[in-house]
């Protein structure tokens, strides 16, 4: 299950600092700010030290915040607004039991 928390901050981080926020950099995307904010340092080769492995800063992302392959790849995608990563981010967290607005996308687990 995702990491409802670690997504929804992570969001509301770039939302209230729209100027470190820049999804084509991979310095300053969604999952290197995420990283961050748990507490890892990304490293200036796209890496994190996370525990004891070093891994490169996309594949921390997804760990850190307990995504499957394809969420990742959808969320992290360089082309995204932040209209889109606050879309994926509700349907990523949102509740298995509720309807899928026709509109959203579906992510499979």
């Amino acid at each position: 299950m995702a990491d409802v928390h670690g997504l929804r901050a992570t969001l509301a981080y770039i939302q209230d600092n729209p100027q470190r926020w820049r999804q084509d950099s991979w310095q300053r995307c969604f999952a290197a700010i995420a990283v961050e904010l748990a507490g890892y340092d990304v490293l200036p080769s796209r890496w994190v030290r996370l525990d004891s492995r070093s891994v490169q800063v996309w594949d921390a992302a997804v760990e850190v915040l307990d995504l499957t392959g394809d969420q990742g790849w959808l969320l992290f995608n360089p082309g995204n607004t932040l209209a889109e990563l606050r879309m994926l981010i509700a349907e990523i967290t949102r509740p298995r039991h509720a309807p899928r607005h026709s509109h959203g996308l579906r992510l499979v687990r």
